[in-house]
């Protein structure tokens, strides 16, 4: 995969990796997890050639303060990861020209439904997206979500990640209309895949997609976890199949 350097206004940079197929029409942006990189544990490589055997061009970022980004985790917003997202599609749109489809996997979820009301956007892709942020966060932070709420910088192992994380986030939490940003996307073909055993991430999360955008195709997996542990041949599978009936 090709390396790409998107610089931001601010002059911070965002390593990414670029690949595509001979001819492709769309381009698939893919967006990491919370405390995840761009590889995602080098599952991006193998999904990768199945989506540029099929036709589609790829582009995976990390954020910044994940992976080889510039800027610090502990900083982490939904804000900033949001404006992380829009400057890697303004990147794309300026290089490549060509529809976008946006694809995130937990709180890239959230990152992807918070930037992708862009018309250049044809659709979006949501794995294990969380939606109902404080709930999710607060099973996921446990005691420390209430310290980080009085202000605190917290120091600990966080869904299987050693952290640190400055209280910036919670508060940013708070401040999220995510019902406003899945009606600004309901008018484009949405794609959900949501593990019914998921711990983190309460399945009735897809709920508020259904609700608010009727034609949203949506799969609840049993026996599956957030991460599809055994089962991520099916997910790729099911998005691989909505990419070819919706944008082939």
């Amino acid at each position: 995969m090709e390396r790409v350097t998107i610089t931001k206004p601010d002059g911070s940079r965002l390593q990414g990796l670029f690949s595509a197929p001979e001819a492709y029409r769309f381009l698939v942006i893919i967006c990491h997890g919370f405390s995840g990189a761009k590889e995602n544990s080098g599952h991006l490589f193998p999904f990768t050639e199945k989506l540029n055997a099929a036709g589609y061009a790829v582009l995976a970022c990390d954020f910044l303060g994940s992976g080889e980004s510039d800027g610090t985790f502990a900083s982490i917003t939904l804000t900033r990861q949001i404006d992380d997202l829009k400057c890697i599609m303004a990147y794309a749109k300026e290089r490549f020209d060509v529809p976008l489809l946006l694809l995130g996997r937990s709180f890239g979820g959230s990152t992807v439904i918070g930037a992708g009301a862009d018309p250049a956007v044809a659709g979006c892709i949501l794995w294990s997206a969380a939606i109902d942020l404080e709930a999710v966060f607060r099973k996921g932070f446990g005691e420390y979500y209430a310290r980080m709420e009085q202000g605190e910088t917290i120091h600990a192992t966080i869904i299987n990640s050693d952290i640190t994380m400055e209280p910036g986030f919670v508060q940013d939490l708070k401040q999220q209309d995510m019902d406003a940003y899945i009606e600004a996307l309901s008018t484009k073909p949405i794609l959900s895949i949501q593990g019914m055993n998921d711990a983190l991430v309460d399945p009735r999360n897809v709920e508020r997609i259904r609700e608010t955008c009727p034609e949203a195709e949506i799969h609840l997996i049993e026996n599956a976890d957030h991460r599809f542990e055994n089962l991520k041949e099916l997910r790729e599978d099911l998005t691989m199949d909505w990419l070819k009936r919706h944008f082939a």
